[in-house]
């Protein structure tokens, strides 16, 4: 992947943790800026849950179901692991995991939305947010912080 969760606990233990608790699926998520949704899957949520009541592969931004951008952090169960195997190969000839979360959810299955607590996802498939990223976790460290300041000064 091209993407990291900075988070002061793992977010895969944070899944874990909300799964044993729940036993729910999950897919990890975050709000993006309106003209990033067409690079995502992105979410729309039952109203007042993190229950996902669709999911569109990178939707137009006049089209877009809300800002929440599926990263590709995911829980899945066996049932769903079987409905991966039936599901239609999508664009370019992959497996779209959306095409499945999408059709599990129409025919009544649960399947939540989880957000990075006490963190965030940064993304380095593009070379800005490379960079971002980079400095982002550069700047957490005490050996580096003080001459990146000074760099920018």
């Amino acid at each position: 992947g091209d993407d990291l969760v900075k988070a002061k606990i793992p977010f895969a233990k944070q899944m874990v943790d909300d799964f044993e608790k729940h036993g729910q699926m999950m897919i990890g998520v975050q709000e993006v800026a309106l003209e990033d949704v067409v690079r995502y899957g992105i979410v729309k949520l039952r109203e007042g849950t993190m229950e996902i009541e669709d999911i569109v592969e990178k939707p137009s931004v006049e089209e877009t179901p809300s800002r929440l951008a599926d990263f590709g952090r995911m829980i899945l169960n066996q049932e769903f692991i079987e409905l991966l195997k039936k599901t239609a190969l999508g664009e370019g000839n992959e497996l779209w995991v959306t095409d499945a979360i999408k059709t599990y959810v129409r025919s009544g299955g649960i399947f939540l939305a989880k957000k990075v607590e006490d963190g965030q996802w940064l993304t380095t498939g593009d070379p800005l947010n490379y960079l971002k990223t980079v400095l982002t976790y550069a700047m957490d460290r005490d050996d580096l912080k003080d001459e990146l300041k000074k760099f920018w000064e």
